[in-house]
């Protein structure tokens, strides 16, 4: 005597034979590597890169209590060098906006 209903058993459905194929893996993608003429460039700009970090990481109160003496004395001569610091300043901006990125 049963209790209870009977399990259904599962039938493939008419037609297969096989089990389809797998889909392809996806080839590994590698990054591509920067141009050989600027090798030089980039080895520098790694060696750099954490010093420029750690650079304008000191824009303090007594950094710039000595930025504004040093602009008292020395005037417009030295505003050239706004340039190659605001490229910096950009740089690390962006590096940061992607390790905020990457880490959300």
């Amino acid at each position: 005597m049963r209790i209870g209903r009977p399990t259904p058993t599962l039938r493939k459905p008419r037609g297969l034979v096989s089990e389809p194929p797998a889909p392809p893996q996806p080839a590994e993608r590698r990054a591509p590597s920067p141009p050989r003429r600027l090798a030089p460039v980039w080895r520098y700009l790694a060696v750099v890169g954490p010093g420029l970090i750690v650079a304008n990481a000191g824009n303090d109160a007594g950094g710039i209590f000595t930025y504004s003496n040093v602009g008292a004395k020395y005037g417009l001569n030295l505003l050239w060098a706004m340039v190659p610091i605001c490229v910096a300043l950009i740089i690390v901006q962006e590096m940061v906006a992607r390790l905020g990125t990457v880490r959300r």
